[in-house]
């Protein structure tokens, strides 16, 4: 059922279409004028308004005109018996949903009618979507402010009861000291995963330098020095790709896409890394020869606390994605071309 409003200045056709619309369920009010609606001419007071054009006072186009400046999404359908090209063009170019000529038959209203319908809900849909994540990216913000005082709060108990228990483990036997140590680890994993989540949610401040998209694997690379350099090949094409970048929040993003790679292939590779001048800007493939990751799982990885690893946090990728973003790229999952997963991150050239 829907809120429809009804301008019609000749009686007998608007109690037609009021009728009509009431027959289907439709909550409707029927004026015979713009100015009969007073106050209620107004977004968020119908979800559907049908006007007349040519009206003694308040035109239909003047209807539409106040609406659309005060920034109505609800559909409005102007109606006329005299159809004409360019009253039908401005409309349109005003923003009515539709142009409905008389006579008006109930197949055809009703079929009008359906189709705003649809439209309304969408856009509902879309500005209730858009609310929500407002709201979330609120909230995270907010949380992100406090992170400082967030991790203090907190990290502080957990690492008097982390200490607690290391020297309770030192007085216990070998098999008591186990399950100590198991305590330990998932002190350390929620102290991770709280780490995690306020990185993420914490606003990021960008320091952006050009450097060299080799210098900036190379650094990226010094993170595993125990790792053999056989397991990765570097390619570069051409030589001196730049970037213009914040060079600390990109090698984070390749260490852990790096680190991704590693574990898929269990340390043993191999791995390639390649940068290349692509159509809209510079292109770092990180490609494994790992398993790979099932298409329906593609996306999910990219999911906030979604982890395919025993002991994972889920918060390495999304960060990741939040950092390539913030930089006005792309990161995105791909199979490779030796069968394990390719990671593509896109970034605009300086």
């Amino acid at each position: 059922m829907a809120r429809i409003t009804l301008i019609e200045d000749e009686r007998l056709l608007l109690k037609t279409l009021a009728r009509l619309l009431e027959a289907e369920g439709h909550e409707v009010r029927a004026v015979g004028s713009a100015q009969e609606l007073g106050e209620d001419l107004a977004c968020g007071k119908f979800d559907l308004l049908i006007s007349d054009i040519f009206m003694p006072g308040t035109s239909g186009i003047d209807v539409l005109r106040i609406l659309m400046e005060a920034g109505c999404q609800e559909p409005i359908v102007l109606m006329t018996g005299e159809p004409n090209v360019d009253t039908a063009a401005e409309a349109v170019r005003l923003g009515a949903f539709d142009y409905l000529t008389k006579p008006v038959t109930k197949d055809k209203l009703l079929e009008l009618v359906s189709r705003a319908m649809r439209q309304h809900d969408l856009v509902k849909e879309r500005d209730d979507a858009r609310r929500r994540e407002m709201a979330l990216l609120r909230n995270l913000a907010q949380i992100g402010e406090q992170s400082s005082v967030l991790t203090h709060e907190i990290r502080a108990p957990i690492s008097g009861l982390h200490h607690a228990l290391s020297a309770v483990a030192d007085r216990l036997s070998m098999d008591q000291a186990v399950l100590i140590e198991e305590m330990i680890q998932r002190l350390e994993r929620i102290e991770d995963l709280l780490n995690g989540t306020l990185s993420f949610a914490r606003p990021l401040d960008l320091q952006l330098r050009d450097i060299q998209a080799d210098d900036l694997i190379a650094n990226a690379l010094e993170h595993y020095p125990n790792v053999d350099k056989a397991v990765f090949t570097v390619k570069t094409q051409p030589d001196g790709v730049l970037l213009h970048v914040d060079a600390g929040r990109m090698e984070e993003v390749l260490v852990n896409l790096v680190q991704n790679a590693l574990d898929a292939t269990e340390n043993a590779g191999p791995i390639l890394i390649r940068a290349a001048m692509a159509e809209n800007g510079v292109e770092i493939v990180i490609e494994d020869g790992g398993p790979g990751i099932p298409d329906d799982k593609k996306e999910a990885v990219f999911e906030l606390f979604h982890s395919g690893k025993a002991m994972g946090t889920g918060i390495g990728l999304p960060l990741c994605r939040k950092i390539v973003e913030s930089h006005g790229g792309t990161l995105a999952l791909h199979d490779g071309e030796m069968g394990g997963a390719a990671f593509h991150l896109q970034l605009q050239v300086p």
